[in-house]
């Protein structure tokens, strides 16, 4: 989904961690399980299709969900430690 965010393979290519020699590109890996073309390239310029865009749309949801869970979580325990110490 990057690539067609920053709208350049070499740009998402280097935000990527590096994989093993002969292994897939983690942006093959999406496709592959879904098996749906997730990116067209138009001219030269890398698109989402549909299936891409909704995959996107999902992923940002999910994300937002985690952090918030996570970000919950450090409030929660940062209260805890708080209440902690005026308790001694």
């Amino acid at each position: 989904m990057r690539v067609a965010a920053l709208g350049n393979y070499t740009r998402a290519a280097e935000e990527l961690p590096p994989h093993p020699a002969g292994g897939d590109p983690a942006g093959a890996r999406p496709e592959r399980h879904f098996a749906l073309r997730l990116v067209e390239v138009v001219g030269r310029r890398p698109l989402l299709t549909e299936a891409g865009r909704y995959l996107a749309a999902r992923a940002t949801d999910l994300l937002a969900t985690w952090r918030a869970e996570r970000e919950m979580g450090e409030f929660a325990e940062a209260r805890a430690r708080r209440a902690a110490v005026g308790a001694n």
